[in-house]
């Protein structure tokens, strides 16, 4: 029991600074995940809208991402003087004074790198999409569909939605088409972890990966002064951290009670000692095999010398 003012020529793909038509050759495929946001999902970028900074010798946001065809405008919003260059004989700015910008635009997919020549410390990237992706939300319950938004360059008239197959494959699972504002969205399946992108021709977009939740099942029996709570989840989620919750009426609000962890068998017991009428409820703070996190209904446990409830 459990108590990322010159016209810039770009060479630098992926980190390699060598042929550029065997780099873009291997763009598409090579393409990084998305970088972490508010909700783990990428963040769709908006056109001209890309602006890095370099105050106290950083360039924020050290990696951006921008689709082919749009801008990066580097803006030197510190008070010395900096530029940005590749490592090669890519593309130099030249000297950038405090105040001054410079913008390119990047009219291949792939990831470019570059650094500040004044201060070698300062390094960046910019990965450049064909698409953009994200998802609405971390994770979809059990047979509940995803909810995917992105944006195209103009000219793409449809864009098909490709899921990670358990072979390694990618499967079409669905298509969107660009409004007027290349803006598209599309819901599509999930029955289980899933890893999707679009695709339109040659133009992907970055993975968005959307996690499942599983279901968490509680049931609670009286005891007298105590209250035996028991858990489990479907699909089975052993080694899952489980955190037991009970409703406090003067907060308005679950309060952590007590925390465990899913057995071999995905079943975790907790004891909670109270008289009175509570609430309880168990939350999977962080799934695994790919699952995300999850929160069962909340059991009502009425006082008396005996009851038992189950959801």
């Amino acid at each position: 029991m459990i108590h990322v003012r010159r016209s810039l020529a770009v060479v630098a793909l992926l980190g390699a600074l060598g042929d550029p038509a065997a780099a873009r050759a291997a763009a598409p495929h090579d393409m990084p995940p998305a970088p972490a946001t508010s909700n783990a999902t990428m963040m769709v970028p908006a056109e001209a809208a890309v602006v890095v900074g370099m105050k106290g010798k950083i360039f924020a946001p050290g990696t951006s991402d921008v689709l082919v065809g749009e801008p990066v405008t580097w803006v030197n919003d510190d008070g010395t003087a900096h530029d940005v260059a590749t490592f090669a004989d890519g593309f130099d700015s030249g000297r950038m004074e405090a105040g001054a910008r410079f913008s390119q635009t990047f009219p291949e997919q792939g990831t470019y790198q570059y650094h500040c020549t004044l201060h070698r410390f300062m390094f960046g990237s910019v990965r450049v999409f064909g698409l953009a992706l994200g998802a609405a939300a971390r994770s979809a319950g059990p047979g509940q569909p995803a909810t995917l938004s992105g944006r195209a360059p103009a000219g793409v008239e449809a864009v098909t939605i490709e899921r990670l197959g358990a072979g390694g494959a990618w499967e079409a699972v669905g298509g969107a088409v660009p409004g007027a504002d290349r803006a598209f969205s599309a819901q599509v399946a999930t029955t289980g972890p899933s890893a999707f992108r679009a695709r339109s021709g040659e133009l992907l977009s970055p993975v968005v990966r959307v996690a499942a939740r599983p279901i968490v099942h509680v049931s609670a029996t009286r005891r007298g002064a105590s209250i035996a709570v028991a858990v489990s989840t479907d699909p089975a989620q052993p080694g899952a951290r489980v955190a037991l919750q009970h409703y406090v009426r003067e907060r308005f609000t679950f309060v952590t009670v007590a925390r465990g962890t899913l057995t071999r068998a995905s079943h975790a017991t907790f004891s909670l000692g109270s008289r009175h009428y509570e609430r309880v409820r168990a939350v999977i703070t962080q799934g695994v095999r790919g699952y995300g996190s999850a929160t069962s209904t909340a059991v009502g446990v009425p006082t008396g010398a005996h009851g038992h409830h189950h959801h």
